[in-house]
């Protein structure tokens, strides 16, 4: 379908999606949510890479055990 139309059309397709979608109040239940406590692009990053590690199961349980790792760092 996107072959037919070009890589133009599909770039205007998923700009669009990104402008509706790409909000923090749309993140929740998502682990990378954690990423949104910190300023720092550092600390940002750092939180990005954990969220990402642990993120692999039921969102309850990693959910719960960002917060542990998050409130010992």
């Amino acid at each position: 379908m996107f072959k037919k139309r070009g890589f133009s059309y599909f770039k205007r397709v998923l700009d669009k999606l990104y402008v509706k979608y790409n909000r923090k109040d749309n993140i929740a239940p998502d682990p990378l949510g954690f990423v949104y406590k910190y300023s720092s692009k550092a600390d940002r990053e750092i939180a990005g890479l954990l969220s990402a590690m642990l993120a692999y199961g039921r969102v309850a349980q990693i959910s719960n055990s960002l917060e542990k790792l998050f409130s010992i760092i």
